[in-house]
């Protein structure tokens, strides 16, 4: 008996198919674009070609139930706007002070000391040290090298800097 369930499921599956490829081969490209979420040509047929009569449609293999259509895109509420947002400090958003020539100097002297001490050290090890932020040390450490107060061995995060 459960062939016989079988052989009906694939006979009734195999109709199927075949009838949706029918329907798809008859139906107007504007149509199957619209219907896969294409956008589909534009609105104005295209002109036939000089010398042709127009194509006929081919009959559809049976009479299909129109297709549904999609319902416009609804938007979200905007939310009521509540009180005015809270400042953040420039520190909190990711951004840094501007620091002057003293300030870039006061902690080149401190990184430097550091360096004297311990030989050579990364820019992890130094900024754990100093209780520096990771972004502020970059510019501190590039001002060394130029000045020649640090000099530096290794490539990337395995760059070790020690005092010139």
């Amino acid at each position: 008996m459960t062939t016989d369930l079988r052989t009906a499921i694939d006979h009734l599956a195999a109709n199927f198919a075949s009838s949706i490829v029918a329907a798809i081969r008859a139906g107007k490209l504007d149509d199957i674009l619209t219907l896969a979420g294409g956008a589909g040509p534009e609105a104005t047929p295209p002109a036939p070609a000089k010398g042709r009569a127009p194509r006929k449609a081919a009959a559809p293999a049976a009479k299909l139930a129109p297709a549904p259509t999609r319902a416009p895109a609804v938007r979200p509420a905007r939310p009521a706007k509540s009180a005015p947002a809270v400042k953040v400090s420039a520190k909190e958003a990711g951004r840094l002070h501007r620091r002057s020539p003293q300030e870039l100097a006061k902690a080149l002297e401190k990184v430097v000391a550091i360096v004297k001490g311990k030989g050579g050290l990364r820019s992890e090890q130094i900024q754990k040290q100093l209780g520096m932020d990771k972004k502020e040390l970059p510019r501190v450490l590039r001002l060394g090298l130029e000045k020649k107060a640090l000099k530096s061995k290794g490539e990337k995060r395995s760059r070790t800097y020690s005092a010139a």
